[in-house]
């Protein structure tokens, strides 16, 4: 049985409000807290400012929700390519204890890389089994066209 629960919005603009799109497996019911996760492979001014359009973004996807953010995650200089960095990790932890009940991000490219690297399969493949094991929910907040969900 296919326990994976996958929530994605889209925005025509970023000010505009959210709303539910492309995949919705179990839905956002449940939902209270969650663990906000930003990343970037950049560092420096450059970084600082992909971090910031990833946290508009988010606020706006989150307000009105009746959502908690319990904490900002960042991994800076970070490859989207492998599950092993600082951030992700403390994500994670947070996930499988059940103190949050998903984790949202800007789009899977933030989370999981470029789908078309192998690598990047990899990591989906990891995420969805931890989301299996857990039980949390992924959210993800896309801009322009609606995304497409391949957790294998």
């Amino acid at each position: 049985m296919d326990t994976r629960r996958i929530v994605c919005f889209t925005f025509d603009t970023p000010a505009d409000p959210p709303h539910p799109s492309v995949a919705d497996r179990g839905g956002p019911a449940g939902i209270t807290t969650m663990v906000a996760y930003l990343r970037t492979a950049n560092t420096g001014t450059i970084a600082q400012q992909i971090l910031a359009r990833q946290r508009a973004t988010l606020n706006t996807g989150i307000a009105g929700r009746g959502w908690t953010v319990a904490r900002w995650i960042e991994d800076v200089h970070q490859s989207g390519l492998t599950i092993d960095r600082p951030g992700l990790r403390q994500a994670l932890t947070l996930l499988a204890s059940g103190y949050v009940d998903a984790l949202v991000c800007g789009d899977l490219v933030d989370l999981a890389g470029s789908g078309w690297h192998p690598a990047s399969a990899e990591v989906r493949r990891q995420l969805a089994a931890h989301m299996d094991a857990y039980g949390w929910h992924l959210i993800t907040l896309q801009t322009g066209q609606p995304a497409i969900v391949e957790l294998p």
